[in-house]
């Protein structure tokens, strides 16, 4: 039984093996996927300007204050995983798992030897 992540298991079904190494077809078993993003805003100042009158033993102040705010930060990211099972085509359970040249379409084989980054491609 072969499991791969995705990328690496349509790359393989698609041919991109010696023939005894090829796989033909593949069904997508199980995914995962995780958003971890966050946006952070770290503190800021206050800059307060005025003015101070004294009148004898009376004193008066006007002033205004701005808070500026930080900077932000974004972090983390969006994950997807999958598990992708292989077949050889006539394995028991190849009849029901999808064809992997099918899928890439007819110009898999350049697909497959220019390489694949994602199942999306």
């Amino acid at each position: 039984m072969r499991w791969y992540r995705c990328h690496e298991g349509c790359r393989e079904a698609g041919g991109d093996r010696n023939d005894q190494g090829r796989y033909d077809r593949y069904v997508i078993v199980g995914q995962a996927g995780a958003d971890t993003t966050r946006v952070v805003q770290m503190p800021g100042s206050y800059t307060t300007t005025g003015t101070a009158t004294l009148y004898g033993n009376t004193g008066y102040y006007s002033g205004n204050t701005v808070y500026n705010p930080g900077p932000t930060y974004v972090s983390g990211g969006h994950n997807q995983d999958l598990a992708v099972r292989m077949f050889k085509e006539g394995e028991p359970g190849s009849d029901t798992a999808l064809s992997a040249r099918e899928r890439l379409g007819p110009k898999w084989a350049l697909i497959v030897r220019d390489g694949i980054n994602t199942c999306a491609d």
